[in-house]
Parts: structure tokens; sequence; C-alpha cells
């Protein structure tokens, strides 16, 4: 019986510290996958931040495009008219249609490199964020084996020590109720000789 109880006992301390082990590894493993998945979502970041900014020199190019066409259309308005374009309104609205369509061209640049950045930002903070995973994957782990070690030194103490842990046991206060359980002390030796 004695035999049976002791290879308890070390199996009870060997499966304790693979489980650590095993808990510990996929902590680790854990962290290493969410920072890739981290990584994964800053490289698409950075993508989306490119084609931002390609997609707003096309859309800048094509409202220059477009602003041209317009002060083509006008010129021959006005030279179907008869009315000359050297001077007077006719050049005021051509500067015009000339001042406004710059000035939609260079807020289709300004808005596509704040997308750009937008997106270049939510990259690196991506990148952080799977850091951070891949750090708590690893202090976990570290936490875990240091959780699991300690655990299977008491065992192991307790094992050294030929008994058991001490024990508890439920005591009943005056009013018959359950109160907290004390340690049942009763094996060890006082070394103080205080009673």
């Amino acid at each position: 019986m004695c035999e049976v109880t002791t290879i308890l006992q070390v199996a009870s301390i060997a499966f304790t510290a693979i489980g650590g082990i095993q808990q510990a590894s996929a902590a680790r493993a854990t962290g290493r996958f969410n920072q890739q998945v981290a990584e994964n979502n800053k490289i698409i970041s950075d993508q989306r931040a490119a084609d931002a900014l390609l997609r707003g020199e096309e859309a800048e190019a094509a409202s220059r495009r477009g602003t041209a066409q317009q002060i083509g259309s006008q010129k021959v308005a006005f030279g179907a008219g008869n009315i000359s374009l050297g001077s007077g309104t006719p050049q005021d609205v051509i500067a015009g249609t000339a001042t406004i369509g710059e000035l939609n061209a260079l807020t289709i640049r300004n808005n596509a490199r704040r997308e750009s950045i937008g997106f270049t930002q939510q990259g690196q903070n991506f990148r952080s964020e799977g850091e951070l995973a891949a750090f708590e994957g690893k202090s976990k782990s570290q936490g875990t084996l240091l959780t699991t070690a300690g655990s299977v030194a008491n065992k192991w103490y307790t094992f050294n020590q030929g008994s058991a842990a001490p024990t508890t046991t439920g005591t009943t206060g005056p009013t018959g109720l359950p109160q907290s359980p004390v340690t049942d002390t009763s094996r060890f030796t006082n070394p103080f000789g205080i009673n």
C-alpha cells in the first residue's frame, strides 16, 4: 500500500510539472500568435496607407483635368458670345474657376495624405499591440513556470517529509453554524515551548 501511495505522489508531482510546462508553452505560443496577427494587420494598414496616397494622386489629377475642361468650356462660351477673353469679367471668371479648381485639387491631396497618415498610425498601433502580446505571453509563461516550480517544490517537500500537508477541519461556533476552517497542527511540535 505504501508503494502505491508513493507512486501516486510521484505521479502527482510529475503531472504538475508537465501541466505547468504545457501551460507555459501555450501562453508563449498564444503571445507569438497574437503578435503575428498584429504584424499582419500592420502590413494591411501600410498597404492601405499607400493605396490612399495613390487614390489621392489619381483624384487630384482628375480634379485638375476637370478644372481645365471647365475653363476650356468657359473660353468657348465666351468666344461664341464674341466676348473678349483678355480683360474684364471673362478673365475674372476664368481666374476664379482656376483658383477654385486648384483649391479642390489641394484639398483632395490633403485628405489623401491625412487618410494615409491614419492608416500608418493604425499600423504602428498594431505593431505595438503585437509587441505587447508577445511580452504578455512571455510573462505569463514565466509566471506559470514559477508557480509550477513552487507547487512541485511544495509537493516534493511534503513527499520527502513522509506525511501529507496539514489538513483542515471545519468547526462550529456557539450557534452551531460552521466557522472558517482551522489548520490541524497537532502533528507539529512547537519549537519555542509556548502553548
